[in-house]
């Protein structure tokens, strides 16, 4: 299934990690006349993307227990951070937080990013 990009063309978007394959969120017509929204909405998106991140990092160092101090425990950290941004964002241009928000990551002609 495919939504029409802002430039016109079709994008095609497939299920990711287990998602179903749903529309993209409708984009607030506020945000191109209130600033204040395209300030706060990314924002907002990096602050609940943090909160998702020190959860998921919080449960890996309690796994990890006394070995949560090793110099490879925080590589594993900053692979799992890395990880989250990368690939939610190739894939659908979006993390969980941008999701909420209606954030969305867009090449400069509007199109999805790719990898390249």
């Amino acid at each position: 299934m495919g939504h029409v990009s802002p430039m016109g063309s079709v994008a095609e978007a497939g299920p990711v990690f287990g998602w179903p394959d749903l529309p993209p969120p409708p984009a607030p017509e506020v945000a191109a006349s209130d600033p204040d929204l395209a300030v706060r909405a990314p924002l907002n998106a990096i602050l609940l993307d943090g909160v998702i991140l020190g959860l998921a990092t919080g449960v890996l160092l309690g796994l990890l227990g006394t070995a949560a101090r090793s110099p490879d425990a925080l590589l594993l950290i900053f692979g799992l951070q890395f990880l989250y941004f990368f690939a939610l964002e190739a894939a659908t241009g979006q993390t969980v937080g941008k999701r909420a928000f209606h954030v969305r990551v867009v090449a400069l002609d509007g199109t999805p990013v790719t990898t390249r």
